[in-house]
């Protein structure tokens, strides 16, 4: 018995023994080893507590620094790779859907363009009071309630059963509560996007049922009508394609994201790297220059 204990009171003294320079170092070493071994996580644990405990171990640090961004940089390109794949997934499937759509941009004055349902151009619907789905390029929908007749909504309460959206106030003589004249007809067009997807999915998700809309203005009701079945196909056909282009738009980011943190992380690697080279190269120097 007093053997083990004068065996711990040994090993102790010699850890004891130990500057904090070395302990930083083991603390490496054993980072490394992870490391090649394959275990990033274990790896960065060990530089983690490295960082924690030996802050003033400056040439440790740096050495765990290398290891450290080689497991991110990998771990970049992992996610590289996984969104280059779906996003191409994702453009076919976004590709085999705009069949049935217009794209839409005055150059001149956009700065985005949208995509519109074929068969609600604007001269084949100038004379009706409808819902008009737009999808952005960023995949964001959006909804007109378009009004022949009445200059008189600033919202819109659409309803299938007992369930209903509404869209946001637009205030009369904003820039998304538009009045004017066409010919001897007054028309209306409010931009619904704060409750858009709300609305778009209640008609998409009823597309076969009975749906009204309702005009509204200070509260209260102005007129309503009925959605007709091919108003209500073309909500739920912008609706899927708004959907497929918003994760289009995720991957696209996705892998811009992990393009630039490969980017910054091997820049900063390149430093470290380089000043690795220099602190061994002067340690040679005064290796070699000792008598």
């Amino acid at each position: 018995m007093k053997k083990f204990i004068l065996l711990a009171m040994i090993i102790g003294a010699a850890a004891c023994g130990k500057t904090d320079d070395q302990l930083a170092m083991e603390q490496y070493e054993s980072a490394d080893s992870a490391y090649k071994a394959g275990n990033h996580a274990l790896a960065l644990a060990y530089i983690d507590s490295l960082n924690t405990k030996y802050p003033k171990q400056v040439a440790a640090r740096k050495k765990a620094k290398i290891i450290e961004l080689n497991i991110k940089i990998a771990e970049q390109e992992r996610n590289l790779q996984t969104a280059d794949s779906m996003l191409q997934i994702s453009q076919e499937a976004f590709n085999s859907s705009t069949g049935g759509f217009n794209f839409e941009k005055n150059e001149k004055y956009q700065s985005e363009g949208n995509f519109t349902v074929k068969g609600q151009e604007t001269l084949r619907i100038a004379g009706r009071t409808m819902l008009k789905p737009y999808i952005t390029e960023r995949g964001e929908l959006q909804i007109h309630s378009q009004c022949v007749g009445r200059t008189g909504h600033t919202k819109i309460a659409v309803s299938c059963g007992d369930r209903t959206e509404e869209s946001e106030e637009i205030a009369k003589g904003s820039a998304y509560n538009h009045i004017y004249t066409a010919g001897d007809a007054k028309h209306q067009t409010l931009v619904i996007k704060q409750n858009a997807d709300k609305i778009a999915s209640l008609i998409a998700e009823n597309a076969s049922a009975t749906i009204k809309v309702t005009l509204m203005e200070n509260g209260k009701a102005t007129t309503s009508y009925i959605m007709s079945q091919q108003d209500k196909n073309a909500i739920a056909k912008a609706v899927e394609l708004s959907q497929k282009l918003k994760t289009l738009m995720e991957y696209k980011h996705q892998k811009e994201v992990a393009e630039r943190k490969i980017e910054v992380f091997q820049h900063s690697l390149a430093q470290y790297e380089a000043e690795a080279t220099l602190s061994n190269n002067n340690n040679e120097k005064q290796q070699n220059t000792k008598p």
